[in-house]
């Protein structure tokens, strides 16, 4: 770890000295499942009247809806595991 409190590999460094919780199987894949479930109930929420009578969809929102939750998903996996640790 730097002073930065970020590990080497996210300021540059080799990505082998990644923390274990940045793998595929153990940020990623559970971070996407719950971006898919809390995106399509955004999207519904957000532009189900638009999707239902074929109006204009604000595509940006729809972007968000599904990436927000992700991040969100994903911080917060990171952050447990590093308190865990």
């Amino acid at each position: 770890m730097r002073e930065s409190g970020f590990p080497r590999s996210a300021v540059g460094g080799n990505p082998s000295t990644w923390p274990a919780p940045v793998a595929l199987r153990g940020v990623c894949m559970p971070s996407l499942r719950t971006a898919l479930v809390v995106g399509l109930i955004l999207n519904g929420i957000n532009n189900g009247s638009a999707l239902a009578t074929g109006d204009r969809v604000d595509w940006g929102a729809v972007v968000l809806d599904f990436v927000v939750p992700f991040c969100v998903a994903a911080y917060s996996r990171l952050a447990q595991s590093r308190r865990s640790h």
